[in-house]
């Protein structure tokens, strides 16, 4: 397994960001060095007949082909709308892609799937404390970066909440620097709130893409219990519930509450029925959403500024997918024509890379979620240990992609490395199982195909509609 350590370096590298934080790391070029990395461990897996043979007998992740189409499109949609770009948005999305590809197809064992699914549950709970952390920190007075605005320095001086940043100028009325103050909590490796919520940096500098990905972490820890019941895994699955509702609360995010929600949704279906599901998702699961509304959203003026905002996005996507329909106006070009993204991966997906994209990237979606799915349905008529652990890691696997299905909603999440390192993880659960049990199959018919294009055009048209409702 040459290609596993640097795919948990680049897995670290993207989401913690720690070349931002120790400048020394940039000389390792990390955005350039760790898929190079990655690349020559597949290569020296190949040679040691490890990944060949395993990739050779089970075949390609269901996902790689679309997967690889996607790229392609991308690329082309890019080369057309806006070709000087081209070279930057490939190396943005070629990070994912690699991850995606090298974790679905090097991690064919459930020795290496649980050592990553830890790691990705180890991630998870260490963003959960430093956001907690950060929530009970004292505010303090940052500058913006007159570069990036998403870029907070620290300044030291005390302040008394996002709106007390008046503070910050004291001593400094004539304002000689030329800086402009926030006032915000002040959190471990030089994080700081956003208007008082916690979140991350880098890739999750987002308090809504912090509590969507702790969220779907979460489930990996629930996958070790069911492997192993006892005592003390019991505890340590509670404790880590605990340490992820607390960042999704203190991040305010509505959406991360419901992402939340349909994780413990999902387990409690599989336990009990879909049927029994659905009564107590109305029954248990609408107070319960509710409940953590109180607890930790967003209400008054802000919340219905924010969703205000969100609609003026949609419709920004809406008329460009009406504008080009076909291509779209290229990857990465949404914020060419609105000063927000999206907040929408599918509007997202189907603006910038036109309804053919949309297409493609939806049938990515679709096997993520129908890998796990039809293995449940195959482990039904097996027995023995490793039914189990297949049934346990697929259960697991379920609830982390259904949350991010979810969560995708709410977020511009089309080409997050997040999104597309789960997507890499539900290929390697393919392989895991497909390794014990070789007829295993994940079908992909032409009846489906069809039917996603259909409920993607119905997405479509009833976001115009409730864009139009709102704004009129």
């Amino acid at each position: 397994m040459f290609s596993f350590a640097p795919i948990l370096l680049e897995v670290l590298f993207v989401l913690l960001k720690p070349q931002e934080l120790y400048e020394e790391l940039l000389a390792f070029k990390p955005l350039y060095t760790l898929p190079a990395l990655i690349g020559v461990g597949f290569m020296f897996d190949a040679l040691m007949q490890d990944t060949s043979r395993r990739v050779g007998r089970m075949g390609a992740a269901p996902f790689a082909k679309f997967a690889g189409f996607f790229f392609a499109w991308s690329m082309l949609t890019i080369l057309i709308k806006q070709p000087s770009d081209v070279v930057t948005q490939a190396v943005m999305f070629s990070t994912p892609m690699i991850m995606s590809f090298a974790i679905a197809h090097s991690i064919k064992t459930w020795r290496a799937f649980e050592m990553l699914g830890a790691f990705m549950l180890a991630l998870s709970l260490f963003l959960s404390f430093v956001g907690t952390h950060q929530a009970s920190a004292p505010f303090k007075c940052h500058w913006i970066d007159p570069i990036d605005r998403t870029i907070l320095h620290y300044d030291g001086k005390p302040c008394s909440g996002p709106e007390g940043e008046i503070e910050c100028y004291d001593g400094d009325e004539e304002n000689d620097h030329g800086r402009n103050y926030v006032c915000e909590h002040a959190g471990l490796m030089n994080t700081a709130s956003v208007s008082g919520r916690i979140r991350f940096r880098g890739n999750l500098e987002d308090p809504n893409e912090l509590s969507l990905t702790v969220g779907i972490g979460f489930p990996f820890m629930a996958g070790f219990f069911m492997r192993k019941r006892s005592v003390v895994r019991l505890l340590l699955m509670l404790a880590s519930f605990a340490l992820v509702t607390s960042c999704v609360l203190y991040s305010q995010s509505r959406g991360g509450q419901l992402v939340l929600v349909v994780v413990l949704g999902v387990f409690f279906c599989l336990k009990f029925g879909w049927k029994a599901g659905a009564i107590a998702g109305g029954v248990v699961g609408v107070p319960g959403m509710a409940a953590l509304a109180a607890l930790g959203g967003r209400s008054g003026q802000e919340a219905d500024e924010s969703a205000l905002e969100r609609v003026e996005c949609l419709q920004v996507g809406i008329d460009l997918i009406k504008g080009s329909p076909i291509i779209g106006v290229g990857k990465g070009q949404f914020g060419e024509y609105h000063f927000l993204t999206a907040h929408n991966s599918y509007v997202l997906a189907a603006a910038e890379t036109g309804l053919v994209g949309f297409a493609i990237w939806s049938f990515v979606l679709y096997l993520a979620v129908k890998i796990p799915l039809s293995a449940l349905k195959y482990l039904k008529t097996q027995k023995g240990a490793a039914a189990e652990r297949a049934r346990a890691w697929s259960s697991a696997m379920l609830a982390s992609v259904a949350g991010l299905v979810v969560g995708s909603f709410f977020l511009s999440f089309s080409f997050h490395p997040i999104l597309w390192i789960y997507v890499g993880f539900s290929g390697a659960l393919c392989g895991c199982v497909k390794r014990d049990f070789p007829d295993f199959k994940v079908r992909f018919r032409q009846n489906e195909m069809f039917g996603i294009v259909f409920a993607n055009l119905t997405l479509l048209f009833l976001i115009l509609v409730y864009v139009r409702i709102k704004l009129r």
